[in-house]
């Protein structure tokens, strides 16, 4: 189901192993946590939607949003 969505959202590129990890800008991790908080979309509506690699990906953005708050997440 996971291979589905990637293939949907990235066509055949997100079928491949990547050895390098994605980076993301800040105002996009902000926006995603912003989003995710607002509890006006799903996790899924938000990786689709900034095409990010993972649920697991936005979790930690959302945790250490929490933990230390927007300025945490401009580190990382």
């Amino acid at each position: 189901m996971k291979w589905q969505h990637r293939y949907e959202l990235y066509g055949i590129e997100g079928l491949e192993i990547h050895s390098h990890t994605r980076n993301y800008s800040a105002e996009l991790k902000l926006q995603a946590v912003q989003d995710c908080l607002s509890g006006e979309y799903s996790q899924y509506e938000i990786i689709d939607k900034y095409k990010i690699a993972s649920r697991t990906q936005l979790s930690d953005w959302v945790k250490k949003y929490k933990e230390h708050g927007p300025d945490d997440l401009r580190r990382s």
